[in-house]
This record gives C-alpha cells, structure tokens and sequence, in this order.
C-alpha cells in the first residue's frame, strides 16, 4: 500500500489506517508473512463460501422466476382453456343445466382416471365431450365394464358415501362436468322441480343399464354385437343414424360385452362378410342392414339353412 492510499484511508477511517500500517510492518518478519498467508486463505474461502451462497440464491431466484413465468404461461393457458369449457357447459344441452354455475370443468385425456372405486362420492359428473368407461375389477382380475358414458350421460349416483366404480376417459378431449353431490342433494331438497330432474336423470342411468344386460343377455356373439351397434348408433347418431364413430376400442367392447376381444374381431367380421355393415378403418362402422342387425338370429339361421 502506497502513501497516497494510506493517506485516503485514513482521512476516511483512521483506525482502519493504524491497522493496515501494523500488517504491513509485521509482514516484514516471517512469522508476520505466515499469517498473512493465513489470514489471505482464511479470507479467500470465507469469500468463495460468500460467491457460492450468493451464486445458488441467484441460480435459486432465476429457477424461480422461470418457474413463475412457466406457471403464469401455464395458468394463462389454463384459464384460456377454461373459459372454452366453461362456454361448452353454457352453450350445450346437458341434464343438469339448471346446475351449471355449481359446475367444476374437468378435461381428461385418454385414460385418465375420473374417480376410483372406493374413494369418496363426493361428485356427480356429467361428460360434456369425449367418452368415458365405468368398470370394476372381478375377484378374478379381470375387468368389468359396467357402462360407457357418451355426452350428455350423467353418473357417479350411489347409495353409499364410497364410489362404486372407477371411471376412465377412453377419448382425448373428454370433458367432464363435476358437481359437488353434497349442494346438489341440498337444492333437490328444497327444489321440487330439481327433484324430479335428478329423479329422471337416474331412471335414464338405469334404462343404460338394462340396455347393456338385453345386449349381454343375447345368444350368439353376432347377435350381441349386432345389438351393441344398434345400441351406440341410436346414442350417438339418433335413431336413424346409420354410420357409428365408436369411441372405444375392441378391448372395451369386449369387456362391455363379457366376451374376448378376438369374439368381438370375429364377429365384426362376420357381420361384415354377410354384407350386414361395413367398416372403415378399426372404429367407424356403417349399417348396411338394419333389419338383419335387428333380428340377427333369425337372419343367421336362414342364411345357415341354404
């Protein structure tokens, strides 16, 4: 240190001044050099541990301020996106319209759960877009679907507090509607009108189900396929609609139906080779012939008889 800076250190802080003059005297002995080397590595690692704190408290705040960035760039997307479902509940017909502002939109994608068997019922749903599957699982392992909801479907009644089955969606772009039960039983009980509304939504769950037992309940694996497409092209396509998008699988048909997947290929198959209906590709099917799907058997054992 040279006088000049001596000199500006003491006008600023003389004792700093003294004690800089004392290191540099002691520097001129050896014992004085040693600890000055010290003292420089001392202060050297107590200045890299100051860099490293202040270098991850940096790193820190910029991951930080990325992730907020993502997570405003995402809930930006998200409200956007909730703004469109929240004009298809408003727009589209639906059951449970009178009920719309209690509504919580859920979108879904392909196979992604609803709610599980088990977990608490605290939510009747109503698909808005997409399709969805309800199933249990058999002592045995095997799969069970009980129902396939289409738009408008409403689900999620029990007579207990658990959920009896799990839901899946089984098409991307699905969307559900979520309605708190717990509010809904509480309006219906003060609301005649709701009442009965829920009542008819109930009675149209359990026409769904008998549907499904008629179809199960037929003989032959033509005949419950043929039943199954008659079935999907009056839900989906009204009752004169004769070109069917299925939105499951094979594997879904099978396990709605009680039967293997290489029962239902086959009878497609059949269905298809007897001129019945045609096929587009693995899920777009075409009626040809209604009446034979009507009364398959009856249409299978003349074509047997010649």
């Amino acid at each position: 240190m040279n006088l000049a800076k001596m000199r500006i250190v003491e006008m600023r802080n003389p004792q700093a001044a003294h004690a800089a003059a004392a290191l540099i005297a002691n520097y001129r002995t050896d014992l004085g050099r040693a600890q000055l080397r010290t003292l420089a590595i001392r202060g050297f690692s107590e200045f890299q541990q100051r860099q490293s704190c202040a270098m991850l408290w940096a790193l820190s705040g910029a991951s930080f301020n990325r992730s907020a960035a993502m997570t405003t760039g995402t809930s930006s997307t998200l409200s956007n996106g909730t703004i469109q479902y929240r004009k298809l509940l408003t727009h589209q017909s639906h059951p449970l319209k009178r009920l719309d502002q209690l509504a919580v939109i859920r979108p879904c994608r392909r196979g992604q759960e609803i709610c599980s068997q088990g977990r608490p019922a605290d939510y009747w749903y109503c698909v808005m877009s997409g399709a969805a599957r309800r199933y249990v699982i058999r002592l045995d392992g095997r799969r069970q679907i009980v129902d396939l909801l289409l738009p408008g479907d409403v689900f999620g009644f029990t007579s207990g507090e658990e959920c009896d089955c799990t839901t899946e969606a089984i098409a991307e772009g699905t969307v559900v509607a979520a309605y708190p039960r717990k509010r809904v039983e509480t309006l219906a009980d003060s609301d005649p009108e709701l009442a009965r509304e829920i009542r008819q939504i109930v009675l149209h769950a359990l026409t769904r189900l008998q549907a499904q037992l008629l179809i199960v309940g037929r003989i032959t694996a033509s005949e419950k396929i043929g039943s199954f497409i008659l079935e999907m092209a009056t839900r989906l396509s009204g009752e004169q609609g004769n070109t069917v998008a299925l939105p499951m699988s094979r594997y879904d048909i099978a396990d709605y139906l009680a039967v293997s997947v290489e029962t239902v290929s086959r009878a497609l198959s059949d269905l298809k080779h007897r001129g019945v209906i045609k096929l587009s590709g693995a899920r777009l099917v075409r009626i040809i012939d209604r009446d034979a799907l009507e009364d398959g058997e009856r249409r299978a054992l003349a074509s047997q008889d010649l």
